[in-house]
Parts: C-alpha cells; sequence; structure tokens
C-alpha cells in the first residue's frame, strides 16, 4: 500500500486535482481492484521485475552502488516502453519531449523505490506487487480525479519522485543493501 500511498500524496499537490475528486465509478473501480493487480501481478508488467529487481539489480550492485544500479535500470526501463510511445493504446501523456523527460524521471525515480523495496526485502515477489500496485492505482487515480493533470501530464509520478529523494537521503544511496555492499563507488 505504500507506493499507492507516494501516488495519492503526489497527485494531492498538484494544481486542481483535490477539487477533480469525485465518488463517479470509483466503487466499482476499486471493487475490481484486487482482481485487476492479481492480473498484473501474473500476466502483466509487473514480471518484468524478475528481470530488472531479480536479475539486474543483483549484478549492477555488484559493480555500482544502488542508487546508481537503480538509476541505470530506471533508464533502461523508460527505454524498455519506448516502444508503446508510438501506439495509440498506451494511456501515458506523451504530447511533447518535456511529457517524455517527466515519463524517464519518473520511471528513474520508481525503480529507486522498487530497488529499496527489493533489497529491504530480499524479495523480487515484493517487488512485482508494487509494480502491479502502480499500474493498477493509476487507474483508479484517473477515475477518482478526472480531467486533472492525473490524466494529461506525467506529475501523476510527483510523490514517486519525492518519495524516491526521500529513500535516497535517508539511506544514503544504499537502498536498503546490507552491510558488506556498502563500500561500492557512484
Amino acid at each position: 500500500m505504500g507506493v499507492p500511498a507516494l501516488l495519492l500524496a503526489g497527485v494531492t499537490l498538484l494544481p486542481g486535482t483535490l477539487s477533480s475528486f469525485t465518488v463517479n465509478g470509483l466503487s466499482s473501480v476499486l471493487l475490481t481492484y484486487p482482481l485487476q493487480l492479481l492480473g498484473i501481478i501474473l500476466l502483466g508488467g509487473g514480471l518484468e521485475e524478475m528481470g530488472w529487481r531479480g536479475f539486474a539489480q543483483p549484478k549492477l550492485q555488484e559493480k555500482y552502488s544502488p542508487l546508481m544500479a537503480a538509476l541505470l535500470i530506471g533508464v533502461l526501463w523508460a527505454g524498455w516502453h519506448a516502444p508503446l510511445f508510438l501506439t495509440q493504446i498506451w494511456d501515458t501523456p506523451r504530447n511533447s519531449i518535456f511529457q517524455v523527460f517527466l515519463y524517464v524521471l519518473v520511471v528513474a525515480a520508481l525503480s529507486v523505490v522498487m530497488s529499496w523495496i527489493r533489497n529491504g526485502s530480499q524479495s523480487t515477489l515484493a517487488a512485482i506487487v508494487a509494480h502491479a500496485s502502480v499500474n493498477g492505482s493509476l487507474g483508479v487515480l484517473a477515475i477518482a480525479f478526472p480531467g486533472s493533470f492525473v490524466e494529461v501530464s506525467n506529475w501523476w509520478g510527483l510523490g514517486i519522485v519525492l518519495g524516491a529523494a526521500a529513500v535516497a537521503l535517508i539511506t544514503r544511496g544504499r537502498l536498503g543493501l546490507v552491510q558488506q555492499k556498502l563500500g561500492l563507488a557512484l
């Protein structure tokens, strides 16, 4: 629930978002949220985490600091989604180079949060669930705040960016990695 809470906290800081709040359709989307979450975990984007957090993160953390490894994965992860920018079915805002930059920033920040979750829990499954909760929560936020920045801008990730900055500062870039890995360079 932490990642959806970061998303909600961030969108409430956006101008006009709170005034756009509605309960219309919210109960039905919240009722289907557990099934949607399960679907994303078993079939959807959450499975990417086996590669990003289960394989790449430990390998990169052997060579780089946890923060640098997370940022590298974040940039690769954003690039992984680049072909979707060419489709009509993907709903991520991409109408300007600034929106694309915001998307890369949010994905890199999310990578920091996901890496912290993976390191702290020692569980790739925890990262899979967190990833699924992001994907599922965005649909809930779009229903709850129609016509707001949530739908038309990648600023929906403001809470993720702020959360990642806090995690990086509080852990001093270690992102929950165990002591024997602390001597790695940025």
